[in-house]
């Protein structure tokens, strides 16, 4: 049997990967540059901030959930003379708000669900929804957030992790008919 299109987890993956792209912006940071989903030529190398999106099951298609679990990284820098502001200040000034940015951008009624049958030219899949509701069924919130400073070579991290289900399989979908 074939499946539809909306439940295909290629599809699914993509299109949350695209919404990210799309919406996920920093003023000043070319954020799109610095988004590994999961390229296997994307390094860290040289980088001070970069973020990874990586699927860690994918059940949203199959009548489950998928967990999206999203991770930025920083390296801090030491503070210089008198105690100014370094780049690794910076930096976290620019995690924190790369974190919330994230959380606002994954605050949204719903991410459509496009068909990439041709990758070039998806179509959008008409009334095809993706909903972010945590394991607590609340909509619109992460299921889990983490902090680990101190890493090894000034790394830091944030990570995000975030439940997603189709329209169609969740319990309260009739609240989130667009």
């Amino acid at each position: 049997m074939v499946q539809p299109q909306h439940r295909r987890v290629d599809n699914i993956e993509r299109s949350v990967y695209r919404f990210l792209y799309e919406n996920y912006e920093l003023p000043s940071v070319n954020l799109k540059d610095t988004i590994n989903y999961g390229d296997s030529e994307f390094t860290s190398e040289g980088k001070d901030f970069w973020t990874e999106v990586k699927f860690l099951s994918s059940g949203a298609g199959r009548k489950g959930v998928s967990l999206l679990q999203i991770d930025l990284y920083f390296r801090a820098r030491g503070r210089v003379d008198g105690g100014a502001l370094t780049s690794g200040d910076r930096l976290a000034t620019l995690i924190t708000a790369g974190e919330q940015l994230l959380v606002d951008a994954m605050r949204v009624r719903s991410i459509p669900i496009y068909d990439y049958t041709d990758r070039l030219s998806p179509v959008l899949l008409a009334g095809k929804r993706i909903l972010v509701q945590n394991g607590e069924g609340k909509f619109k919130e992460p299921d889990s957030t983490q902090v680990l400073d101190g890493l090894e070579d000034n790394l830091n991290r944030r990570t995000l992790t975030y439940r997603l289900r189709l329209l169609d399989d969740a319990a309260q979908a009739k609240e989130y008919d667009d």
